[in-house]
């Protein structure tokens, strides 16, 4: 997408998100001891936002909660407990974790790709990216984190005993500690991402799925010991996140080269003069596509559960082939919309004109245009049937044939997206 939300680029002293929510800041340390620095602030950080789920918010019966659940044979694995790390399951103070921040992001970034008022604003430079900043970090965030914390709240009051004693009391300050809760998380990654090594809301959202994949395999082990289920569904499961990995790695260290004529860009990423390539990457949509499916797909389906009269908490966990199918074709809508808008054809072939420049095998101008036009949406295609195949089709074939897995297709690539981004990240200082 042509919009980045970066203010260490804009020489500002905080960062925020990149357009692909992935990536070190450019300026980072270069020699192994601000490595290890970088390294001992990230484990620290996330230890502290770790502790910080375990804290619960006063005037609830975190026992009643439990017996609730387990009475009405629901779990909490569902996608609001993702986004928390587990700490919606504790009802902590940070409940709500950092989805009001990614949504915010999300939001605007998905807004700067339609709106030219603010898509002129974020190439206005430093001043222009730090207001789209401020837009998605305290109008948004505060807003997003305000009207969950009141939907928890009321959700919370609609248990039975849950709340020995509910007053305007209760709801106002449960509200604020869940709005301080969501800022503290917002913090926490920017400090992560600026001082620490990495993205830290996709460290964050990580390390929370990393404190579940114990308990998730050890509920798997336990399935298949009782014989509840075959020993070839485990192997199915590990063979599907392996195969997850790999895919993911592959295709994100994959990149689309189109070798360009450019008198004005001589030598540039080439031995021979005058010609340079332009550098396209196969998923152009980053980890944006699937973060935004995740987020619009719950208010999607609340929307079809109200049209059901289903009952709460059953809209809390994500159920049944339907809700895939339709994460699954978000996921591919905004692959494709953030895949098109990844870059402007007829913008790079008009300054190629200008500077007269060419792509071999193309007329200057409106070829030119065409075909670069013609490789984004290929591009687009490919990069939105590859999210779907890691994201979505895994839980949907485990779905049908009524088999659970251990985590979903998301939280596979995540991991991997993370990890692929961290080491290209330490690369260059890890090179003697």
């Amino acid at each position: 997408m042509p919009v980045v939300i970066n203010e260490a680029r804009a020489h500002a002293p905080r960062l925020a998100l990149d357009v692909d929510f992935a990536g070190w800041p450019p300026d980072g340390g270069s020699d192994h001891a601000d490595l290890w620095r970088r390294l001992w602030f990230t484990l620290g950080a996330l230890i502290v936002y770790r502790i910080a789920s375990y804290i619960p918010i006063p005037g609830v019966d975190l026992l009643a909660f439990a017996k609730f659940f387990q009475a009405t044979g629901m779990d909490m694995t569902g996608l609001l407990d993702f986004w928390s790390g587990g700490a919606l399951q504790r009802i902590s103070f940070v409940a709500l974790g950092i989805a009001p921040y990614v949504s915010a992001v999300v939001i605007v970034q998905l807004a700067a790709a339609i709106s030219p008022r603010l898509r002129s604003l974020a190439m206005e430079g430093p001043t222009g990216r730090r207001a789209l900043n401020q837009y998605a970090r305290i109008i948004m965030t505060v807003g997003l984190a305000g009207l969950q914390a009141i939907g928890l709240v009321i959700a919370f009051e609609s248990v039975p005993k849950l709340v020995p004693s509910p007053s305007h009391t209760f709801e106002i300050q449960t509200v604020l500690a869940l709005v301080a809760g969501a800022v503290f998380a917002m913090w926490l990654a920017e400090q992560i991402t600026e001082r620490g090594i990495g993205d830290g809301v996709l460290l964050i959202l990580a390390c929370g799925v990393i404190s579940r994949l114990p308990f998730a395999m050890n509920a798997a082990f336990e399935l298949v010991m009782t014989g509840e289920l075959q020993a070839y569904w485990l192997v199915s499961a590990l063979a599907t996140a392996t195969a997850i990995f790999l895919v993911v790695v592959a295709v994100e260290r994959a990149i689309r080269r189109i070798w360009v004529y450019d008198p004005l860009r001589e030598g540039v990423a080439t031995s021979m003069r005058g010609y340079a390539h332009l550098r396209l990457q196969i998923n152009s949509s980053g980890i944006l596509a699937p973060l935004a499916a995740s987020l619009f797909v719950t208010p999607l389906w609340d929307i079809a559960a109200d049209m059901s009269q289903q009952s709460w908490p059953e809209r809390l966990v994500s159920s049944g082939a339907g809700y895939v199918s339709v994460e699954g074709l978000l996921v591919f809508f905004f692959a494709v919309f953030c895949g098109l808008a990844a870059f402007d054809p007829e913008q790079i072939a008009k300054k190629l004109k200008d500077s007269g420049g060419w792509i071999p095998g193309f007329r200057p101008g409106a070829n030119t245009a065409a075909y670069l036009r013609r490789t984004r949406t290929v591009l687009a295609l490919f990069g939105a049937v590859y999210l779907v195949m890691v994201c979505a089709l895994p839980d949907l074939v485990y779905r049908g044939f009524h088999l659970p897995l251990p985590l979903s297709g998301f939280s596979f690539f995540l991991l991997a997206w993370v990890m692929v981004r961290i080491l290209d990240s330490m690369r260059p200082t890890l090179r003697p």
